[in-house]
């Protein structure tokens, strides 16, 4: 379709929507004039991912085809929304997924390099988690702008949106985003209604950088314990249990700064904190205990061996209650498990971990034959994340005997790897000229 041919179907598109009995739907779909301004001045090249979760009539979307760009994607809740939306020809794909939360859209992460949504009334039609989610799918140094009605739900009303705009001043201070425009007024030119504008932009996460420690003397014997010395302290254990000798033994090879930030996954049920006063004992503080089971938590509390004690499961992605990029290192002893950790839960771990951070973990062999539904395509799916650069197979799997009584084990170690691709238009790269930004690091095989 021509330009002109765009020019005059808006028109009257505009004149059809904008009449008196549509009051109802125009007012929830505010500033498509101001937001086509707002984007024209951060000069996007033409071929740029653009997600519109808020369709409407598609006069924004047709509007952004007179400018030259056409890579625009719809996200629409309901079903019968798809016939109308496909056969305007102004959308590339067209997405039927509701708009609710952490990885509601099904989407993979940081796809877009702009999402623009208008007369979302304040996200009022969408939870306020849903910026998580937007935030998630925006490629670094990408934008999100949406509008609202100054009559909907306003920040700082008694709702559940009333720290919303405190939200995004805490994500700014996190160094997540850069605030452009900030509950900004306007006054929509087609309605006449004032309106609120907001433009973020999305930060690259800084990546995690290890740093050595000076060699001491003194360390706890378990760094240069034997495994013979490993296991005849086991004995005392229940279950004459290794897993988490073994797994710290190789953490603390990495000589990390003891002021790395730690997430252990391992409040093992019959012994509560192993993992936890083995990096006490070791020096390292800001470690958060995680469990689905409150009196697990408890036991190692009355230790006082962990800096937060953090009560949920590692399951779907969101399950676990911290933010993005939250740990440096995250460590589990006998966390994969039937009933406990999955490997549907890879993707959730990697959410919370730095760019550069370690992932290790001990766990029983055999869980491929005793468990095949749920563990049979496990180092498959290891592969596929190598494959797909989402982190790096560094060593494993390990075998060993003596996980615990009678049962043999394994030990893993990733590295998540760093950011791929920026949004189209940033001064870092484009992934039009740059598609593999990621920096491969030297193998660790050889310390283990």
């Amino acid at each position: 379709m021509s330009v002109d041919a765009l020019t005059r179907a808006i028109d009257k598109i505009t004149d059809n929507f904008y009449r008196s009995e549509n009051k109802a739907e125009y007012e929830s779909y505010i500033g498509v004039e101001e937001v086509i301004s707002e984007f024209a001045k951060i000069n996007l090249p033409r071929d740029s991912d653009i997600l519109s979760p808020s369709s409407g009539p598609g006069i924004f979307s047709a509007k952004l085809h007179t400018k030259g760009y056409s890579y625009i994607d719809a996200l629409v809740e309901d079903p019968e929304d798809l016939t109308g939306i496909s056969s305007s020809k102004l959308y590339r794909n067209v997405i039927v997924r509701p708009l609710a939360g952490l990885n509601s859209t099904g989407l993979r992460g940081s796809v877009y390099d702009a999402v623009v949504m208008l007369g979302c009334g304040g996200f009022g039609k969408h939870p306020a988690t849903v910026l998580d989610e937007l935030l998630r799918i925006t490629r670094p140094d990408g934008h999100v702008l949406w509008t609202f009605g100054c009559s909907e739900r306003i920040p700082g009303a008694d709702t559940d949106y009333g720290l919303f705009n405190q939200n995004l001043i805490d994500f700014e201070k996190d160094g997540r985003i850069v605030i452009k425009k900030l509950q900004e007024t306007f006054k929509d030119e087609h309605s006449g209604l004032t309106g609120y504008m907001y433009v973020l932009k999305k930060l690259e996460v800084k990546s995690f950088e290890p740093k050595g420690v000076p060699k001491v003397s003194a360390l706890p014997s378990l760094v240069n314990a034997t495994i013979q010395e490993i296991e005849e302290y086991a004995d005392q254990l229940p279950d004459n249990f290794t897993g988490h000798l073994k797994l710290c033994q190789a953490f603390f090879k990495l000589r990390l700064q003891r002021d790395v930030s730690i997430l252990d996954v391992s409040a093992h049920v019959s012994s509560p904190g192993l993992v936890g006063r083995e990096l006490q004992l070791n020096g390292y503080e800001n470690v958060d205990g995680l469990d689905h089971d409150l009196e697990v938590l408890d036991a190692s509390r009355q230790d006082a061996l962990y800096r937060n004690y953090i009560v949920g499961r590692v399951a779907e992605l969101g399950s676990i209650p911290v933010r993005d990029n939250s740990y440096e290192v995250i460590l589990i002893a006998d966390g994969f498990a039937p009933d406990k950790i999955l490997p549907a839960a890879f993707d959730e771990l990697l959410r919370v971990l730095r760019p550069g951070g370690y992932i290790m973990w001990t766990m029983a062999d055999g869980l491929a034959q005793e468990c095949p539904d749920q563990f049979a395509h496990f180092d498959l799916r290891i592969v596929d994340l190598a494959e797909q650069r989402r982190w790096e197979l560094l060593v494993g799997p390990v075998y060993f005997e003596k996980f615990r009584a009678n049962c043999p084990g394994r030990f893993y170690m990733m590295r998540k790897c760093y950011r791929e691709v920026f949004a189209r238009g940033s001064p870092h790269d484009s992934p039009a000229t740059s598609p593999m930004l990621y920096r491969r690091r030297g193998s660790l095989k050889n310390q283990f």
